[in-house]
């Protein structure tokens, strides 16, 4: 689907420009970003 791309995408992007990115912002970035993509989906919603 659509979402592994973009997923894929912006892993590239974040990794692309720096050298040694801090990997523990970007799983970090990426989990956000994906947990708000697929809330729906997971079982528990995050109160906001």
């Amino acid at each position: 689907m659509n979402g592994v791309n973009l997923r894929r995408e912006t892993i590239l992007r974040h990794i692309g420009p720096l050298s040694s990115p801090p990997t523990t912002e970007v799983a970090a970035k990426i989990g956000i970003m994906d947990a708000l993509r697929q809330d729906s989906a997971h079982p528990f919603r995050p109160s906001r």
